[in-house]
Order: structure tokens, then C-alpha cells, then sequence
């Protein structure tokens, strides 16, 4: 996969080699555009180690602290001391619930269930410490943790898209520049004998062509890519929220290595899918290929 200049901020870790050879270009291409390109380079990562550091971390921690301390001190009815997971009976106007296998059922009218709760819903059951019945309730979602787990992926995600954007058009965009200048004009002889000889001589010029200049084949090319990714964050965004609701719906335990390894999974395929999509749509600006 080639460098991306659109999705900067989650480039370093799968990019580090070709941005390796990009700095040792510059090293032998010490210009003045070289060095801009350089310094904006070490600003941009930066800002995203600051992002990490002072928005992800934090959030992550007080998501999961929050989370634990949930647990630890759960609120219940006053005299309550424990909840657990009941029915309403099918056809009787009765609730129940099991424990250790056997079965403890109670009647509507001594325990003023009313009419909002319906046949074969689950409820809360709340007890004391004799185990004897304080209140029963609706079993409902927990929106305040699903919020919470929303933001402390979507706050993030959102924020170093937003910086790579703004990034290659301000504060990163001479080196942005560079890295399309690199690729087409250092890149594609990067595996001939005379690589040293054909790219001594070789000045920095902007090689960017606006959309509208470029062919109808292209123009159409150059939408293909960025509908696709398009279309590809708003899957990942997607993926993320469906997949926090159903951590909430089926009780999922948050610490689960399963649920987090499939979350990792499934962010690397939607990033290397957007970062093709982002690369493509470079290179076609950049005139990339009219080398090929």
C-alpha cells in the first residue's frame, strides 16, 4: 500500500518505510520546499501524538472507569441490595424468576405491577438482603454508557480526520506537496540501476492538477475513488455504533478481547480501504500514472 496524503493521521505505524525514504529524499534534496516539508512533517505528527495523548487516552480511560465504577457501586431502589434479570408471565398475571435452578414466581396484586408491563417482557427484579422483593422495573437500555462509548471512539476519529484534512491544506501542506512531487517524480525509478543517477538532478515543482483540468476519463475516475470513500467512512462510522449497540443489547462484557479484537479487525480493513481510495484519488491528481 502507497502513502496516503489524505489520511495522515493513521499513516505512520503501516507507512513507515516509504515515509523513511520520503525524509531521506529530502535529506538529498535539501531545498527550501525539502525543508518546509521536513518540519511540517514532524509538526503533523505532533498534533496527532497530542490528540492521542490528550483527547483518546483520557477519554478511554474515563469510559472504562466510568464503566467499572458502574459496576462496582450499581444504584438501586432504597432497601435494595442486588438486582436480577425476571419475566412477565405469558397467560398469568404473574412475574418470576429463577435462582439455582429453581423457579420463584409472585403475583401482580402483591406487588402493584401495573398495566405498562407487558406478557413475556423481561424485567428487573430488585431484592434485599432476606432476598424478599423491593421493586420490579422496565428493563431498559443504558444510553448513558452507550453515549459515552460512542465518544470515546467517535470524538477521536473524528478529530484526526478533521486534522488531516485541514493538516495537507494548512499547517501540512507544503509537506503534503512534497510526498506527490515524490511520488511521481522519485518513487517510480526507485528500482532501476541507475536510480541515483536519474534522480540526482531532479528539482521539486508542484505537481497538483485541479479535478476540473484533468481528462473525462480521469474526472470520472477521480469520482469513483472519492465516492468510495465516502462510502467507506460512513461504513466504519456505522460499524462502530452497531457494533457499541449490540455490546449494550446483549450484554456484552466491554473487557472482552473477542469483542475488541473484532473492532480492531474491521477498523485496519475500512482504513486500508480508505487509504487506497485516498491514494488513488492523489495520484490521479498528481499525474501519477502519466509515468506508467
Amino acid at each position: 500500500m502507497k502513502f496516503s496524503t489524505g489520511a495522515l493521521a493513521a499513516s505512520a505505524a503501516i507507512n513507515m518505510a516509504e515515509q523513511k525514504r520520503i525524509l531521506n529524499s529530502i535529506k538529498n534534496h535539501p531545498e527550501k520546499q525539502a525543508e518546509l516539508a521536513k518540519k511540517e512533517y514532524k509538526r503533523f505528527n505532533l498534533i496527532t501524538i497530542l490528540i492521542i495523548l490528550l483527547v483518546m487516552f483520557p477519554l478511554c480511560i474515563y469510559t472504562i472507569t466510568s464503566f467499572i465504577n458502574a459496576l462496582d457501586n450499581p444504584v438501586y431502589p432504597n432497601g435494595a441490595t442486588k438486582e436480577i434479570s425476571g419475566h412477565i408471565s405469558l397467560y398469568e398475571d404473574t412475574f418470576w424468576y429463577t435462582d439455582s435452578s429453581k423457579k420463584y414466581e409472585f403475583d401482580f396484586k402483591d406487588y402493584n405491577i401495573d398495566d405498562s408491563f407487558e406478557a413475556g417482557e423481561n424485567i428487573f427484579i430488585y431484592l434485599d438482603d432476606n432476598n424478599n422483593i423491593v421493586s420490579v422495573a422496565h428493563q431498559t437500555e443504558d444510553y448513558g454508557l452507550f453515549i459515552n462509548i460512542i465518544l470515546m471512539f467517535a470524538i477521536p476519529i473524528v478529530l484526526l480526520l478533521v486534522h488531516a484534512f485541514v493538516g495537507r491544506k494548512t499547517y501540512a501542506k507544503n509537506w503534503s506537496l512534497y510526498v506527490q512531487w515524490y511520488e511521481k517524480e522519485i518513487e517510480p525509478y526507485r528500482y532501476q540501476e541507475n536510480f541515483e543517477d536519474i534522480v540526482a538532478n531532479k528539482k521539486y515543482y508542484d505537481v497538483t492538477v485541479n479535478v476540473k483540468d484533468l481528462s473525462i476519463e480521469k474526472q470520472k475516475l477521480y469520482r469513483k475513488y472519492r465516492n468510495r470513500n465516502i462510502l467507506y467512512s460512513l461504513l466504519l462510522v456505522l460499524c462502530i455504533i452497531l457494533t457499541i449497540y449490540f455490546y449494550i443489547k446483549f450484554e456484552i462484557n466491554a473487557n472482552s478481547w473477542i469483542g475488541t479484537g473484532i473492532i480492531i479487525i474491521y477498523v485496519i480493513i475500512f482504513y486500508i480501504l480508505i487509504d487506497n481510495c485516498d491514494v488513488e484519488m492523489n495520484r490521479i491528481k498528481s499525474g501519477y500514472y502519466d509515468n506508467k
